[in-house]
């Protein structure tokens, strides 16, 4: 029988203690959304002002009916300064309420893989329950077939003795010297007898070793499906913990926000493909890929593609995960950049612009053969002039 008890009781506790948490975990999210929304109506607030002073040059900002030949330029640059501030807060804000939103969808469905989990126990305990009275019945049976098997001695001695009265019957008494006239028919019945004692001795032997037999299936099968519950038991625990489960949710969860902001850089950088993170193969096997997709459907892993287009995927990569880190002085270098062809590299250093653009600085090293007046937005230093 599965006793699921303990198991259930985790998982109910578990359930209530993450429950016990929700409304934290809301009240962050509510808290980052207010600020947001703060941080937001002072910036929309400034960028008001700066427009009026920009664009009623000559009249007071709070009454344009009003002549005014104050000078307001450096107000202008505070609050463009006052802005950027807003802007990184703004940035930090934002990245924090997403991961109080990840963490608030994570408990929720943490709690509902623990319920799922306490059901799916219960569910186990009916059904071995009903397995077990399945077991029982046929263990009935069996003792019933091994009673009859017992009880076949008892028979063979009554039916032997009968015999032994039949023939004592027959035979002359003691001290008896008068001659049978015709032996032959009790020498054949003798005979009849002995042959059926010995097929009696026969059937005795093999009803022992059908009695002994039915009594090994029997316990063989009572721990033949112990062990399968239990195996079951660990097998639905595994699955609910691991990659296919909790595991897997959360690593889903962690790369959801990654794929969806690699795939934006894409955009920036006028790559037609699509993004995608490979946890699991078409076995269900564990594994970790990543690479892009065509938009006829061809799907090629990282290792797949060449020099260039890795170098693509991987810059669109590390401006992200540069962003995301949000150090304090970002910085993206990249060697080699010949290996980009002149469709892709003018493709990247136009698009890396918006790509990186909270970036302090981004560089690029490799022997190419460009014309600096077709990137005005980037500073081309020639190294081999600069060394003569």
């Amino acid at each position: 029988m599965v006793d699921d008890s303990v198991i259930i009781a985790d998982l109910i506790a578990g359930a209530k203690e993450i429950r016990a948490q929700l409304p934290r975990l809301e009240k962050a999210v509510e808290q980052y959304r207010d600020q947001f929304n703060a941080l937001r109506g002072k910036k929309a607030a400034n960028e008001n002002l700066i427009d009026k002073l920009q664009n009623q040059a000559g009249q007071c900002p709070i009454d344009c009916r009003i002549s005014c030949d104050k000078d307001f330029s450096d107000l202008i640059t505070g609050l463009i300064a006052e802005n950027d501030g807003y802007e990184a807060e703004l940035q930090k804000v934002t990245e924090q309420g997403t991961l109080a939103k990840s963490n608030l969808t994570i408990a929720r469905g943490a709690i509902v893989d623990a319920e799922e989990g306490a059901e799916s126990s219960r569910q186990e305990e009916i059904s071995a329950l009903r397995d077990n009275e399945s077991i029982q019945t046929i263990i009935r049976e069996y003792e019933n077939e091994i009673s009859k098997a017992e009880s076949f001695d008892t028979k063979k001695e009554a039916r032997l003795t009968a015999k032994r009265e039949e023939l004592a019957g027959i035979e002359p008494a003691a001290g008896c010297d008068w001659e049978l006239t015709d032996a032959e028919p009790l020498s054949r019945r003798k005979k009849e007898l002995e042959d059926e004692a010995r097929e009696l001795k026969l059937k005795i032997a093999e009803q022992t070793k059908a009695r002994n037999a039915l009594a090994n299936l029997k316990s063989s099968m009572a721990d033949g499906a112990l062990a399968g519950y239990h195996a079951e038991a660990w097998k639905a625990i595994a699955e609910a913990v691991g990659p296919k489960g909790l595991q897997g949710e959360l690593v889903k969860d962690i790369l959801a926000p990654l794929t969806e902001a690699i795939q934006n850089k894409f955009i920036y950088m006028g790559i037609q493909k699509t993004f995608y993170f490979q946890t699991e193969d078409d076995k269900g096997n564990e594994i970790f890929q990543f690479g892009w997709t065509s938009e006829d459907g061809d799907r090629r892993n990282f290792d797949a593609l060449s020099t260039g287009e890795q170098m693509l995927l991987l810059i669109a990569m590390m401006t992200t995960i540069i962003d995301m880190m949000n150090p304090p002085m970002k910085v993206l270098c990249i060697d080699n950049a010949e290996n980009l062809d002149s469709g892709n590299l003018r493709r990247v250093l136009h698009g890396i612009i918006s790509a990186g653009r909270n970036f302090d600085n981004i560089i690029f090293i490799g022997v190419m053969d460009i014309n600096p007046e077709d990137y005005p937005e980037w500073r081309v230093w020639n190294l081999s002039e600069a060394a003569a």
